[in-house]
């Protein structure tokens, strides 16, 4: 099995296994009252002027993948990965709101809005299987995805993974 990019010819076919992982995407804000995560992708929890935000478990492969943009009014707080509140993990993000002058709002307000993504896949060749792969397979024009667990031989006893083509030749 090759980890490169999928690809055929008349006498071959290569198997890529890439990473496919998630991303965890959504418009959070503060609604004068409470953090709201539009989409409910986050459970925002916030304390000492850092939000933190949970989700679903990412591959840590892909737990350094990381966008904050804001989503405010000029002037308005800007939002950042907090790295003094700890690391970015595999569930959770932290993200901290600073002033102009650079100083960390302690106290949220309405116009403390951003869209925060986390994770997602890269395409690249990985070499550690879990949930977050695909197997990528091409040939003769089309392409097919499988996750390596829709493959198992509990759900299929005996099983393994065959590929049949039937190539043809012009005639001459």
């Amino acid at each position: 099995m090759d980890g490169g990019d999928s690809s055929a010819t008349p006498t071959q076919l290569r198997i890529a296994v890439l990473d496919d992982a998630p991303a965890y995407e959504d418009f959070v804000s503060y609604d004068g009252t409470k953090w709201v995560s539009q989409n409910g992708i986050f459970t925002p929890a916030f304390a000492s002027g850092v939000l933190t935000l949970t989700h679903a478990p990412l591959p840590g492969r892909a737990q350094q993948r990381v966008g904050v943009t804001q989503r405010a009014d000029q002037g308005a707080p800007i939002p950042q990965v907090s790295t003094a509140a700890g690391p970015v993990s595999t569930t959770e993000i932290k993200i901290e709101w600073r002033d102009t002058a650079g100083a960390r709002v302690q106290t949220p307000n309405a116009n403390m809005r951003a869209y925060v993504r986390h994770g997602g896949a890269t395409g690249q060749r990985v070499t550690t299987l879990d949930e977050f792969v695909r197997l990528y397979v091409t040939h003769g024009g089309g392409n097919r995805r499988w996750k390596p667990s829709e493959l198992d031989t509990l759900k299929f006893p005996g099983s393994n993974i065959w590929l049949f083509g039937v190539m043809g030749r012009p005639a001459t």
